[in-house]
């Protein structure tokens, strides 16, 4: 499994190279697992930011997790939605699959918002 992982890994990098969108949100969550590289949450929010910038509507949703959790940066509610926000207008509508994904994500940030608030 290593050595796919190693070869899904640069065939991530070398579409991220060529400014492809998904290619970054793949290239995240290498990052953000260990697979295929070294495992770096600083480095996958990076990739999830860059992926935000070519309008990638999962690269979206990671940041804004990581900004409701504050695990990675410091909590910022106001870019976890900004974040949401900005998915939410690049989800093709025939993709129900990232639409739900996208439900999820606001859900998580609401609840930590939610919970932060109460303590």
């Amino acid at each position: 499994m290593v050595a796919d992982d190693e070869a899904a890994f640069s065939c991530f990098a070398k579409a991220s190279k060529k400014n492809y969108g998904p290619a970054y949100y793949y290239m995240g969550l290498c990052h953000q697992s260990g697979r295929g590289t070294e495992l770096n949450s600083k480095q996958a929010l990076k990739f999830y930011k860059t992926g935000a910038t070519l309008n990638d509507p999962e690269c979206h949703m990671a940041p804004a997790e990581a900004y409701a959790d504050g695990e990675i940066v410091k909590k910022d509610f106001r870019k976890a939605e900004k974040h949401i926000a900005e998915a939410a207008k690049h989800i093709p509508e025939t993709h129900l699959l990232i639409k739900e994904k996208l439900v999820r994500t606001k859900q998580f940030v609401q609840f930590v918002k939610y919970r932060d608030s109460e303590e």
